[in-house]
Parts: structure tokens; sequence; C-alpha cells
């Protein structure tokens, strides 16, 4: 039998915890019970609150206008009884979020570069929320940019031009309020290391040097480009833009890391990176980052960034190293680069693609020759890993009927050549999956890959990397 009544202690404010004693009974119960209820603002007609049970209850903004009772049983072994505590004030809504100082946002507002938001400084905050928006050059007429809604936000080509800000959205049980950053500057077109853009390795890699006029053609080759022309996965010089390539982003000095377990080195190594950003929507799961500050490189293949997990990797320097990579069980057959060869929204934009290309073929052997340091071909008498194939110089381009990206691609077949860095399911040259593109990525015609040559090889030396690149993250 209850001799006194129990009682609430705490605040009737949203978010408060209230908490309930047991009051004092006769019978010296052995076990206590809980159960709290939401009442009108007088006090009555009650509802039990599901799961409510507890010696304390934490106010929800539905108790808002109205009270709250905890009934509290005690029971011993010759049975129970329940008594009910006096109603509480009435639940105040509370006080929403203020902010003390401003968000801000950290990094260099780059096409490519994660830009971090800082929340700011906030009285009585219990979560954030972030949006991130486009202004135009001075700051104003902002609009909010679709799904931009993380801690941090990757600048892409519609950016350039124009500030950033990021709105934070503050909430608790009372209410929520929003701040904004001050704006950016204006976005810039390109990543640079110093004074270094693309082309990215050094000046002398394979992959920034022309064909020379007096290259020769392999004596195989006419064998090799009859057997593309006539293999059923050949049917067209394709680009591989959407899947099958990879993703590139760029960090800098101050994007945090994440540590990755690769697994056919049975090791860790730390990856530069920005929540939002992704790898190849394919089986292949590529990433590429580059992080600007040092000028490492990070290629992972099989990446799950939500495990952590990643199949392998290959470290280079973009600006001393040459794109080629030690034969280490790497992320490409051939050991070359993945961002080597690759096409980019840079490129396009430029009207030229003043390198060469990355290409597989369907009937790779198990041969390579430099740059490639290994191969996952395995076709008797196929075209080894790592040859240089090109367009014919002296098919006129003029008469082709090419426009736009085809007639692009073409001539940097012509003047440059594509490296065949990888066994595939048809015959395709490489291009960033993300980022836009300022022409539409079209391909070559199959009556094109008769113009192709397999060049005898043009190299007996090419400087190698590895995965213990100085000033770089590597495996632990």
């Amino acid at each position: 039998m209850s001799n006194e009544a129990p009682s609430v202690s705490g605040t009737a404010v949203v978010g408060a915890t209230l908490t309930a004693s047991t009051g004092t009974w006769s019978g010296s119960p052995t076990a206590y019970g809980y159960q709290w209820s939401r009442c009108d603002n007088s006090g009555a007609n009650c509802a039990a609150l599901d799961g409510a049970t507890a010696p304390s209850y934490v106010v929800a903004a539905a108790d808002a206008g109205a009270t709250v009772r905890v009934a509290v049983s005690a029971s011993n072994a010759a049975g129970s009884g329940i008594a009910t505590s006096a109603p509480t004030a009435v639940v105040s809504s509370g006080t929403a979020p203020t902010a003390l100082t401003a968000p801000a946002i950290s990094g260099t507002p780059t096409v490519g570069s994660a830009l971090n938001a800082n929340a700011g400084s906030w009285s009585g905050a219990a979560t954030y929320a972030y949006q991130w928006t486009r202004c135009n050059s001075s700051g104003g007429s902002c609009g909010m940019i679709a799904g931009a809604t993380a801690a941090s936000y990757v600048p892409v080509s519609a950016d350039v031009s124009s500030t950033l800000r990021v709105n934070v959205l503050a909430a608790n049980t009372a209410g929520t309020s929003t701040a904004t950053s001050a704006a950016t500057s204006a976005v810039q077109t390109t990543s640079t290391l110093g004074s270094v853009t693309q082309p990215w390795f050094t000046s002398t890699s394979p992959f920034n040097t022309a064909i020379p006029a007096a290259a020769a053609v392999d004596p195989n080759s006419g064998t090799w480009i009859n057997e593309l022309y006539n293999n059923s996965l050949v049917n067209s010089i394709y680009v591989n833009q959407t899947a099958w390539s990879t993703t590139v982003y760029h960090a800098n000095a101050t994007t945090p890391t994440i540590p990755i377990y690769v697994s056919n080195l049975n090791k860790h190594i730390d990856l530069p990176y920005a929540s939002g950003w992704s790898t190849s929507p394919d089986s292949d799961a590529h990433m590429v980052v580059i992080d600007d500050s040092t000028g490492c490189e990070y290629e992972f293949e099989a990446l799950n960034l939500t495990s952590r997990w990643a199949n392998s990797v290959a470290v280079f320097h973009v600006t001393t190293g040459t794109g080629a990579h030690a034969a280490d069980a790497g992320v490409t057959g051939a050991g070359t680069s993945l961002l080597a060869g690759l096409i980019t929204p840079q490129d396009v934009a430029s009207g030229a693609i003043n390198h060469a290309l990355r290409i597989g073929t369907p009937i790779n052997s198990s041969q390579y020759r430099l740059p490639a340091t290994s191969s996952d071909g395995s076709v008797a008498g196929g075209i080894p890993e790592g040859s240089l194939i090109r367009l014919d110089p002296s098919l006129d381009l003029s008469q082709s009927g090419l426009t736009g990206f085809a007639l692009m691609l073409a001539r940097a077949l012509q003047t440059y050549g594509a490296y065949d860095g990888d066994n595939g399911g048809s015959l395709a040259v490489s291009a960033q999956v993300n980022g836009s593109y300022s022409l539409p990525i079209t391909w070559l015609p199959k009556s094109m890959v008769l113009h192709l040559q397999v060049m005898a090889p043009l190299w007996t030396s090419v400087p190698t990397e590895t995965n213990y690149t100085a000033g770089c993250h590597n495996p632990y």
C-alpha cells in the first residue's frame, strides 16, 4: 500500500529528462515497475506512452502543451499495488538552437577537390544537416545543389566561375534554425599542383610522348588487326565512360583519410577521402584519388568504401612518375596507371587530347612489353599488353565524316596512339566516369578498326614506381 505518492523531478520541457521517485510503501516491496502517460493540460484524460516503462523519461515533441504523469507499481510476495504521481506542469516546447558563430568552408574551390563544412558553434543544437548552394560570383542568387547534403562537397564543372555556400540546419526537440557560411571564391576549372596541371606524369612518360615519325609497325600488326575486326566482341572503337573505367577525385592537405584493407597485400593504406566520393559503377569498382598537396596518386580496384576493403592498390606520383608500375599484382592487367591515358572532361573542354590513351582488347596474350610490366591476357599469339596501337596517320580525317568528340579521339589515336592496358570484353579506350563533358562522348565506327596499327616496341626502359613512393601514404 502506498503511503506517499510517487513524484516526478525534472523540467517539463521538450528534450528534458524526467525522473520518477517510487514514493513510499508499506509491506516492504521487492520490485517496482513504471508506466509514463501523457495527459491533457489539466492532468486528466491520460494515455499510456508505448515503451515508456523506465524510471526516467525524455520529454518528446508530442508532449508539448500536455502534462505527464507516472504510475508506479510496487510488488512483493503477497501481491502488488499501483500509485500515480501528480501531473507535471504543462510541457513547454523549449528553445530552438541559436547560432553563435557562422558555419565555415575549408578547402580549395576547384573542380574535383573536396570542400568541407564546419557547422560553426551553436547553443542548444542536438543534430546538424547540410545543404550546399551554388551562387553568383558575388555570393548572391544562390540555388540549392541537388543531392549535396553531406558535410563535404566536391565541386563539378557546373560550379565553375560560381561561388559556393553551405547552409547548416541545427535542430533540437524544440525546433530548427539555419545559418549560412560566407561564400567561397569562384570555383576554378582544374586542380593544380604548384604550376602543374594535366597532362599527368613526366613529359618523358610514354603516355605524354607523341609517336615518332620513324616508328615501325609490328610485323604481326596486320594479323592482330584482322583478328580484332573479326572478333564478335568488337563492334567499334568504343569509349568506356559510364562504366568499366574509373572515377577521379582531388584531395588536399585538409582532406581526411580512411584506412583501407588491401586484400592482395594483406596490409592497410590510408586513403584521402571525402563523403560522396564513389567508385566506377561496375564490378571493377575503380577509383583514383590525386592528393594535390603532395602529388601522390592512389588507384584502387574492387574498392568497397562501406567495408573499407579493396582487392588491390597502386601508388603513383603525378609529377615525377611515368605511369608505369612495378609488377606487384596492382590495379590493372598491364601494371600501368588507370590515370595514364585516361580521357578527362578537361581534355574535351580544351578541344584536344594531348596524350596517349589507354585501351583494352579481347585478344591480349600473356606476353607484355614496356611500359607494361605484366599481363592479364591469355590468348595464344595475341597482342602483348603494353603494345601501342595507333590509327594510321596517313588516313585523311577530313574525309572521314567524323565530328566532335569522335574526331578528337581519332586525332589523338593518330598522334599519340593508345597503350594496351587490360584484357577486355570489347575494344575500348577509357574516359573518366565522373565529371561533366562539354561534348557528347561518341565512339569510332567499326570500319576504323581496319585502319589501326600495332606498333613495334618503342621502349627499352621505363622508370617504374612502387606502392612505397616517398612522401605518399604507404601500405602498413
